[in-house]
């Protein structure tokens, strides 16, 4: 084997190829797919032989074997991606390694990683793929078995591997040598369904947005190749985004993986305009991807095409948490995308609220023009999270900040939403109310104030306190006449307790006797000097000062 393989490589014709009958595994008992030839030799001769006729004719025996034997398919294309990865370059010579045959048919458990995602800048940045025309020949030459478009045998090749090891079509994509190879894998990447490929263009993508959502700065990071940009500063799409946008069949609809908080395929399926894939995304995630780039990233392509996606979204799940978002904050996008889109929660009850916390004015008059349907559901005390955005609402709207204002609420409106708090009534709802006026929120002051409203479960003290903190002083007075409760609540504060500011506060705000002394500061502790020698258990250090 040693000889025949060294004239195959090595001689000049007629030896070279007068070799090649004699290239059979040196081992007594071949392995099991072979069958009379090393597709290792051989490869290694179609490469690299001196003779062109030894190499046509080991490239033949090759596409002989492919076509003629499916078990060795996976053989022959482990073996020749790793010389399609091995650094040989244009004029390299025969690397060859021992374990190919191993790695190749599953016994040596090596992992196999494509190191194509992002790696650092090196002396690697601007290299070049080199692919022999034996080997282009061959990988592009036609498969009538192959079971995805383009029917070629690199197509079936990749089919083999993995997403990360098909990252090899996207990297010779850029990085081939010859530009018209790498136009030919470009239109593959543009043309196939294979899976692999399809996941290799969603995960390149993914490491890229990443990039660029988060405004990480560019510290020499390449992928495939390329800096990690999508967008040159005119908004035109970069050379890497183009090819990562050129196959109609990526994004497919989520896996179960879908959920991977570092992938963005959702947003590729917006770019590619593919809003029947969004209902498939697990709608917690989708939402908040789709608002992260709209409010991070606000004017680019990439937030235009995540806002159409919002305004775009089926009846279900991702809908109903978008309205849950727009509750949640006046002033985030998803507001915007449910009042264009004209989206309601599914939950006909909640429709007033939605609307009121919304701000759309017009249909709120329309759907709740009493505002009992408001009064009804506040009323309810379900525990709703936007009952909490509604006391918001109102309190910004009483104290409006130059930064966050707002038109102003319409009379009749501030008036249902003002009467269906006072409907609350004692539990979850209530003590929320409650605790929110011991804060010292005016609107809910005022309505507990008005309906007489206290928490549940209480004792005397509790009422005391509250009505004090509260600032209702007549009712104060006839459940604490003597002020007991409230100096016994006082005598059980620290000296150090914030309670004490609060109570002192709403004494000033009612003209009330001051009931405690002012929060002490917190006792410092003694300072300490270095001295010592560090040895003899004083670590170094002695307490009290020293005088220098």
């Amino acid at each position: 084997m040693g000889l025949a393989r060294t004239l195959a490589l090595k001689a000049h014709r007629p030896l070279g190829r007068l070799a090649l009958p004699f290239l059979r595994p040196a081992a007594a008992a071949p392995p099991p797919w072979d069958t009379g030839a090393d597709p290792d030799a051989l490869l290694a001769v179609a490469f690299s032989a001196r003779d062109p006729g030894a190499r046509r004719r080991a490239a033949a025996r090759i596409e002989a074997l492919w076509d003629g034997e499916p078990e060795r398919r996976k053989v022959i294309w482990w073996l020749l991606r790793e010389r399609m990865t091995a650094p040989f370059g244009p004029h390299g010579t025969d690397h060859h390694l021992s374990e190919w045959t191993k790695v190749a048919d599953g016994s040596a458990g090596v992992s196999r990683v494509s190191g194509t995602g992002v790696r650092r800048s090196d002396s690697r940045a601007g290299d070049r793929i080199h692919l022999s025309e034996t080997a282009e020949r061959f990988l592009f030459g036609p498969d009538p078995d192959c079971p995805r478009v383009p029917r070629i045998r690199l197509v079936t090749g990749l089919g083999l591997g993995t997403a990360a090891e098909a990252e090899l079509l996207l990297d010779l994509a850029f990085r081939a040598d010859d530009p018209a190879l790498r136009d030919r894998c470009a239109a593959v990447v543009a043309e196939t369904d294979e899976p692999h490929v399809l996941d290799a263009l969603e995960n390149v993508f993914s490491q890229a947005f990443d990039f660029w959502v988060n405004c990480r700065t560019f510290r020499g990071e390449l992928i495939l190749g390329q800096r990690p940009e999508l967008w040159s500063d005119d908004g035109t799409p970069t050379p890497l985004l183009s090819l990562l946008l050129s196959n109609p069949h990526a994004p497919r609809p989520p896996g179960p993986e879908s959920d991977d908080g570092t992938s963005y395929s959702a947003v590729l399926a917006a770019l590619h305009g593919r809003f029947d894939l969004l209902a498939d995304f697990p709608p917690g995630w989708l939402i908040h991807q789709m608002l992260t780039v709209t409010e991070e990233r606000p004017g680019t392509p990439a937030a235009a095409a995540c806002r159409r996606a919002l305004r775009a979204l089926d009846e279900g799940p991702a809908r109903e948490v978008l309205c849950e978002a727009a509750m949640e904050d006046a002033d985030n996008d998803a507001v915007a995308a449910v009042a264009d889109a004209g989206y309601l929660p599914a939950d006909p009850d909640l429709v007033p609220l939605f609307l009121m916390l919304t701000r759309q004015w017009e249909r709120l008059a329309a759907a709740d023009p009493d505002g009992h349907r408001l009064r009804d559901y506040i009323a309810r005390g379900d525990g709703d999270p936007g009952f909490d955005g509604l006391v918001r609402m109102l309190e910004q709207d009483a104290h409006p900040h130059p930064a966050t204002a707002h038109d102003p609420i319409p009379y009749d409106a501030r008036e249902h939403a003002l009467a269906a708090l006072r409907a609350i009534g004692p539990g979850d709802a209530g003590n929320r109310l409650c605790a929110m006026a011991v804060d010292g929120v005016d609107v809910a002051v005022r309505v507990v104030a008005e309906s007489g409203l206290v928490p549940v479960p209480n004792d005397p003290r509790d009422l005391a306190l509250f009505l004090y903190r509260t600032g209702q002083w007549d009712r104060y007075d006839a459940a604490d006449p003597d002020g007991r409760h409230l100096r016994g609540h006082v005598a059980g504060l620290s000296p150090y307790d914030d309670e004490r500011t609060r109570l002192r506060d709403a004494a000033k705000r009612g003209g009330r006797p001051m009931p405690c002394s002012p929060p002490s500061e917190p006792a410092r502790p003694d300072p300490y000097w270095p001295r010592g020698t560090g040895v003899a258990g004083t670590g170094g250090f002695i307490g009290g000062f020293t005088t220098h």
